[in-house]
C-alpha cells in the first residue's frame, strides 16, 4: 500500500477528507480514554 493511500485511509476512517489533518491525529486522539474509550481497543482497531 502506498503511503498516500494509507494516509487517505486513515483520514477516511475518521470521516475526514483532508489529509493535511494527518499530523494532528495524535493530538485529536490523545484524550479518548477520558471519554470512555479503551486505549487498547483503539490501538487494536488501528492495527487492523
Amino acid at each position: 500500500m502506498e503511503l498516500k493511500n494509507l494516509d487517505e485511509s486513515i483520514i477516511n476512517a475518521l470521516d475526514g477528507t483532508d489529509t493535511n489533518l494527518l499530523p494532528y491525529i495524535p493530538y485529536i486522539l490523545q484524550d479518548f480514554w477520558e471519554i470512555g474509550s479503551s486505549p487498547q481497543d483503539i490501538i487494536a482497531m488501528i492495527k487492523k
